[in-house]
């Protein structure tokens, strides 16, 4: 990589805030955008179609766009039109809420299973090459430290209401 140097060059021994949410921000991109333009360029998915194809198979089957919303930060607007391209091509099914007929219930279909175990088998392959130079005892220290910023992230949020969990 031609720009290391001036990337680690930007450490700093005291770990400044600016300085610890650059590297997060770093790696989040890294990761990310090529894991999405893959699954674009092999399923034909846009980022938010992937990304309701993961929810909806790792964290609920049946959660709302607005949940999805919520969970991923990830704008209403965005979400609903990857919804509705989801639903063209019969990877997801929308059915009424059980107890608010204004909700409606995202579930795949067996196509979009298909799809959803592609996507989440390539981002395990990549996120074990990313933790891969972290032992196993370092890993559970960085889950440690990420999970308290997250729970922290509900204060400083433009939304400071936690999402509700699945």
């Amino acid at each position: 990589m031609q720009h290391i140097e001036t990337i680690l060059g930007l450490e700093t021994p005291s770990g400044s805030p600016d300085q610890l949410i650059y590297w997060i921000s770093y790696l989040a991109n890294h990761f990310t955008i090529p894991a999405y333009r893959d699954i674009a360029g092999q399923l034909d998915l846009n980022r938010h179609e992937a990304l309701i194809l993961l929810s909806l198979g790792s964290l609920q089957d049946g959660l709302t766009a607005g949940d999805i919303a919520n969970l991923s930060g990830r704008p209403k607007n965005s979400i609903s039109r990857a919804v509705a391209s989801l639903e063209r091509r019969k990877m997801i099914r929308r059915r009424a809420h059980a107890t608010d007929r204004r909700q409606q219930l995202l579930t795949m279909t067996s196509a979009g299973r298909t799809h959803f175990e592609t996507i989440n088998r390539q981002l395990q392959d990549r996120a074990q090459m990313a933790t891969g130079v972290l032992s196993a005892s370092e890993r559970k220290q960085l889950s440690g430290l990420l999970t308290k910023l997250v729970k922290g992230s509900f204060e400083w949020m433009d939304d400071p209401d936690p999402p509700a969990a699945p």
